[in-house]
């Protein structure tokens, strides 16, 4: 029993001492996580899963899963660090799934983490603002802000806000996930089935909270008219569905392993948070 309070209180006092040195951790993430998870999101970028609607590049594995894997693994902050650090060197070694080169490592890449990180309850608030943005982004810029100024002609309305629908459902159902107890689905404990739904449900909002970050710096970056916005938003739906399938399968077997772990989860990440026990009904 002495040997068993020693053991525990050798492990308390290495915690404190990784949580006091700003040598071995980043933003509460320790500095081996971030490097690894950079470091796998770079090399991931490396294996295509779909061609952009619009062309000229591929979305990879990278940006279908690993960067949104990130996000909730690290949180949003440490994310953010290791997403960028991720795409600059898929920027490297995978030049054709960041065809717009540095505009692609911020918004393709560490952008993603962040978003997708900020699902954890406890950032509620801060994603609620987060959509706010969103929203004001697709409704000013670029075509009334800076507008007809720079060569951007009005929107045809109501089909330009019309076919971001598929953006509108996902702040649904990020309110319904982040302010009922559907959120607690993905917590241990919890039935295999709601689970899987709720991961997937996570997963969605997080990706569709991204999506405006995503799209309309690359509006402006080519002058696309608001026609052919129109068609990449609707053609982006494909993408999106097989993206939410996908990461939602992959965040369930994840966080179901990880949580036999003894691994040092990172405050703030759905990963801690989700390894509260629920009892099952």
């Amino acid at each position: 029993m002495a040997e068993e309070e020693k053991v525990v209180e050798e492990a308390e006092q290495e915690e404190r001492e990784f949580e006091r040195s700003s040598m071995s951790s980043i933003l509460g993430a320790p500095l081996s996580w971030v490097a690894l998870m950079g470091a796998l999101c770079g090399v991931g970028s490396l294996i295509p899963i779909l061609p952009y609607a619009g062309g000229g590049g591929y979305a990879s594995l990278s940006t279908i899963v690993l960067f949104p894997i990130t996000g909730l693994l690290l949180g949003p902050w440490a994310g953010f660090v290791a997403g960028l650090i991720g795409g600059i060197i898929g920027l490297f070694i995978a030049p054709g799934a960041f065809p717009m080169g540095p505009l692609d490592v911020i918004f393709s890449g560490a952008m993603v983490p962040l978003v997708i990180g900020l699902l954890a309850r406890r950032w509620r608030w801060v994603m609620l603002g987060w959509w706010v943005f969103g929203i004001l982004l697709v409704i000013i810029f670029p075509y009334r802000i800076p507008g007809q100024a720079q060569g951007f002609a009005p929107p045809p309305e109501p089909a330009y806000m019309l076919s971001y629908w598929w953006v509108w459902v996902g702040l649904i159902v990020w309110i319904v996930w982040a302010f009922t107890p559907i959120g607690s689905w993905v917590y241990r404990g919890q039935p295999l089935l709601k689970q899987i739904v709720g991961f997937m449900v996570a997963v969605y909002a997080g990706l569709c909270a991204h999506y405006p970050i995503y799209t309309q710096p690359y509006v402006y970056a080519l002058k696309w008219p608001p026609e052919l916005t129109i068609t990449q938003n609707l053609a982006s739906v494909v993408l999106y569905v097989i993206s939410m399938v996908l990461l939602g399968l992959v965040a369930f077997g994840l966080f179901r392993a990880l949580w036999r772990t003894g691994l040092r989860r990172i405050p703030g990440s759905l990963l801690d948070e989700s390894s509260v026990e629920i009892e099952s009904a």
